[in-house]
């Protein structure tokens, strides 16, 4: 029998539980925070606070916050993750793509079916792994490739019971092996003189006293550890599973065949439904197979880390070393050639020939295989003897795989020996680097136990600005087309701040002491102009501010403290530059220091948090950057690049958006789940699988978000202070910003040479970085060369010629004749092959110029039926495209016309009538059935309401300036 009690007052029922006082709690039956009704003489206290409270809690879901407790730091404890794994699986999966012709929707087209054709796996094993336990357990120790067939076609299903078979084995071995420890007369002396732990760098004692590490695989000794770390190496619970953009495509095969007799769990780190970061299916309650992508890693094609690993000798090549000949090194160490799409059957695959070249063609990219490319699939063919497609198709998986865990294998070895941490163990790269940066800087963050500091911070985490603010200019100097010597002399300059958030993350941080200022907020606003950058304790404001009216025209390019609104006439919230007022502005003490030196005023301080501050996460900055420099190889490179663009990431993780997903192929925990208040929606895959989604009900806020806000805010002070104190300090009204992009600016100046001007001004010149000039120009130096903070030139030093730009993430610019284009959400080939620079300036100036050409387009799209016209106008030039290429021909027809281009040397084809629409070719996943699609995209748009466009469609007033009249 059910019994129910009326709640009349939830703050007699809740407060005994929280304290012992007589003052009462009001509280927020959102995320349960309280306030206490004690007066307090600067702060908001009882229903006050709450009503503040209100407003910035309104604005996210309703959850239960998770909070540390009190003293909970944040520091490096993962001593398990740096051993080396054991073994791990390298895996991928090649497809037949099934063709169809599949309306979804009036504007997209279903092209092709991926079906799962055939795999390959390896099983690597660590340096010191004895090769005879592979014939022990039953373990592969060769690549392993199936290959379906018409009557035999559940591929993935099979490659899950092969991976789920293998990992058992590797569990088993796990278990039963454990050889004792054999120390040579050298390993006895070396650990004897050991005082300090190899690990954790303590020193030894009674109660944590010395312990010989070994290899309970081998017996083999590996090191001296304290017994706390000791004990902390315990033997891995899981064999991790490599693919190749695995989240993006071969995940889709292995997810719907997860679910078997065994009803064991299946566990998922997942962005959306569709899209997994890892998934892990359990061989029994305590050891599973974790699935893991590589491009999370490494986000370039296996060709491209293929090619950026080769060297002379072929010695990164381990793994394509064992199987293959010296002699044969040059054929299989570099990605294969292989005809996708002509592969839509498996008939197919009996071909005893290499297909012609022009099968090889991809209308995926719209291209072509190269002469060299066919060449070179010409001689794999020949020389491995092949018989048929079928069995080239095996030596391509084959190579792919091999490539796969050589690439990998050394981005481990490279791991291991900077920060001693196997990769294999983490998820992603910012998650490895997260902890790479904890463990050499030793580092312990404060967590912040308070839900209402949370609330501040998460009001205030900004991204980087993105806006077009002046559309169009042109250059004109004695380099330019065109120049008129009767017009002043201006410049188009294209400058990019190098590695800015790392930059940023070399500057004093928060680190801990997280306390209200206790006093009142406005003496702490009047104490800012005595503050500095290197301080010991930092702050951060909530306050109210107003941009003065005299302002305006100077500050129009770029106003300060942007804010995310939703435009006038807009749904979606953006984040711009605005001159409106702005209540409630959290905001770091830097940037409020900046604003208001420029003018801005500050009409109340509401709330000033303070914290201490010091520089702790510059030693891994710049030891990433040192490392970047002195690498011997592109692959090096790189990966030095990445760990300090990737550690951001994770100083920034929102909490709030993790995706509470479960795939469930258990009958009672279906029902279990569905039964739970949370339950939010199912969706079936098969008859033995299902995806529950639910709503978060609690949210672990245990990340340090006040470095991620900080890293943003002072990312803002270099851009603004570049800008402001630099060139328009020293070019006044001569220079106009006309486009950036969080760590780019692009400039018109007026100026007889801008190159000259850098020799003659050493204040500007000390803050480029012209490493990338040629070595015979007259401001060419590797003084600052790659050193963060400092502005490259984006087109080194060539002149640019010309500039238009769309709206945010949609502009072009020419180069010397070569036109570079970026436009965001659309598909490389599409910007190769279908958009121009003058494609750029028509949709542009599209209602401005009054010619025959103009009013055309106007009717064009006058109404839906305009819209109809033109997406059909791209339909058919497309088809046209596929239909020369299916033939083999490079001949255009009168609807698309090749056009001689500036912008790439193959060929760009023009619209006729001009049309804003281009068809995107993409692979999409449905229900996780993947599926290569075509659809009409709208790519030329300047409908852009971050700013107000004046009717020249050039120049643009940031909203709130006060010539504005909505």
């Amino acid at each position: 029998m059910n019994h129910y009690g009326f709640i009349s007052n939830f703050s007699r029922l809740a407060s005994p539980q929280k304290n012992n006082h007589q003052h009462e709690l009001f509280y927020c039956k959102r995320c349960f925070t309280s306030f206490e009704d004690r007066p307090l003489k600067y702060k908001l206290h009882g229903e006050q606070a709450l009503v503040k409270h209100r407003l910035l809690c309104g604005s996210h879901k309703p959850v239960v916050p998770l909070m540390p407790k009190e003293g909970d730091t944040l520091k490096f404890e993962a001593w398990c993750k740096t051993e080396r794994l054991p073994f791990v699986v390298y895996a991928d999966f090649e497809a037949l793509l099934l063709k169809t012709g599949r309306k979804q929707g009036d504007n997209t087209t279903a092209m092709h079916t991926h079906h799962p054709m055939s795999y390959g796996y390896l099983v690597v094993a660590a340096e010191g792994v004895p090769i005879d336990l592979f014939d022990q357990f039953d373990i592969p120790s060769a690549p392993v490739i199936f290959r379906g067939s018409a009557t035999e076609d559940d591929v993935a299903k099979r490659f899950v019971r092969d991976v789920l078979d293998v990992t058992a084995k590797i569990g088993r071995l796990y278990k039963e092996v454990n050889v004792a420890i054999s120390m040579s007369v050298v390993d006895c002396r070396v650990h004897d003189a050991k005082v300090m732990c190899d690990l954790c760098s303590c020193t030894f004692s009674e109660r944590n006293c010395k312990t010989a590490h070994h290899d309970h695989l081998s017996g083999r000794f590996l090191k001296t550890l304290c017994n706390t770390c000791n004990l902390k190496l315990k033997t891995p619970k899981f064999v991790p599973c490599f693919l190749h953009n695995l989240s993006n495509y071969d995940a889709h095969f292995i997810v719907t065949n997860l679910a078997n007799d065994d009803n064991n769990r299946i566990s998922v780190i997942a962005n959306t439904e569709e899209k997994y970061i890892s998934f892990s299916k359990y061989i029994n309650n305590s050891f599973s197979v974790r699935f893991v992508d590589t491009c999370r890693f490494m986000a370039s094609s296996l060709a491209g880390l293929a090619e950026n690993l080769s060297s002379a000798n072929f010695d990164k090549f381990r793994e394509v070393a064992k199987v293959f000949a010296p002699s044969e090194m040059q054929l299989v160490t570099r990605k294969g050639v292989y005809p996708y799409e002509y592969t839509d059957s498996w008939d197919k695959l009996d071909a005893t020939s290499l297909p012609d070249k022009f099968q090889f063609y991809s209308a995926l990219t719209e291209t072509h295989v190269s002469d060299e490319d066919y060449s070179h699939a010409t001689r794999v063919w020949n020389h491995f003897g092949c018989t048929s497609l079928g069995t080239y198709s095996d030596l391509y998986l084959k190579v792919d795989v091999l490539l796969s865990a050589d690439v990998f294998e050394n981005f481990r070895d490279i791991c291991m020996t900077t920060y001693h941490l196997d990769p294999a163990q983490y998820y992603t790269l910012p998650g490895f680097s997260f902890d790479c940066m904890l463990k050499l800087t030793k580092v312990e963050l404060f967590l912040l136990n308070d839900f209402e500091k949370i609330l501040f911070l998460e009001s205030g985490v900004r991204g980087g600005l993105v806006q077009a603010s002046k559309r169009h200019a042109r250059a004109n100097n004695p380099e330019t087309p065109g120049y008129n010597a009767e017009e002043p002399n201006t410049s188009l300059i294209y400058l990019d701040a190098n590695n800015l958030y790392g930059y940023a993350m070399c500057k004093y941080m928060p680190i801990s002491d997280f306390t209200w200022y206790p006093g009142n907020p406005e003496v702490a606003l009047d104490q800012l102009q005595w503050m500095r950058e290197t301080d010991d304790i930092g702050r951060f404001y909530e306050v109210d501010i107003s941009y003065p009216q005299h302002l305006h025209d100077a500050h129009n390019d770029m106003p300060f403290l942007p804010h995310a609104s939703i435009p006038r006439g807009s749904t979606v919230r953006k984040l711009m530059v605005t001159f409106m007022r702005k209540e409630r502005y959290v905001v770091h003490y830097m940037n409020l220091k900046q604003a208001m030196a420029h003018g801005v005023v500050v009409e109340k301080t509401h709330r000033v948090l303070e914290f201490r501050q010091s520089p702790w996460m510059a030693p891994y900055i710049n030891l990433n950057t040192e490392l970047r420099k002195r690498a011997t190889n592109i692959f090096e490179e790189k990966f030095f690049k990445d760990l300090n663009n990737s550690v951001f990431g994770k100083t920034i993780e929102n909490m709030r958006l993790r995706f509470n997903l479960e795939l469930v192929s258990c009958p009672r925990r279906m029902r279990k789940l569905i039964n739970r208040p949370t339950f939010k929606y199912c969706t079936t895959y098969n008859e033995n699988l299902s995806v529950v989604t639910q709503h978060g009900k609690e949210v672990d806020f245990c990340k340090p978000i006040y470095i991620g806000f900080s890293v943003l805010e002072l990312s803002k002070v270099v851009m603004y202070g570049f800008h402001y104190d630099v060139m328009k300090r020293h070019y006044g009204d001569k220079i106009e910003l006309l486009y950036t992009d969080t760590d780019s600016l692009f400039y018109r100046v007026t100026t007889n040479d801008f190159h000259t001007d850098l020799i003659e001004n050493p204040n500007l010149m000390r803050f480029m970085d012209t490493s990338n000039f040629p070595h015979d120009h007259k401001c060419y130096t590797v003084a600052r060369k790659r050193i963060p903070g400092f502005f490259k030139f984006e087109c080194n030093s060539r002149t640019v010629y010309e500039f238009v730009a769309l709206r945010a993430k949609s502009y072009a610019y020419d180069v010397e004749q070569n036109v570079e284009i970026r436009a965001k959400g659309v598909m490389r080939h599409v910007i190769r092959n279908h958009l121009t620079f003058a494609e750029h300036k028509r949709c542009l100036f599209a209602d401005v110029d009054d010619d025959a050409e103009s009013d055309e387009c106007d009717d064009e799209f006058d109404a839906n039926m305009g819209k109809m016209i033109a997406a059909d106008s791209a339909l058919k030039a497309v088809a046209q495209i596929h239909r020369n290429a299916s033939t083999g021909s490079t001949n255009s027809s009168t609807t698309v016309a090749a056009a001689a281009s500036v912008t790439h040397p193959s060929h760009v084809y023009s619209y006729m009538p001009f049309t804003p629409y281009r068809e995107n070719v993409s692979i999409r996943s449905f229900k996780h059935e993947l599926r290569t699609i075509r659809s009409m995209k709208l790519v030329l748009n300047r409908a852009d309401d971050k700013r107000y466009v004046l009717p020249d469609n050039i120049s643009t007033y940031a909203h709130g300036h006060h010539r504005i009249n909505y």
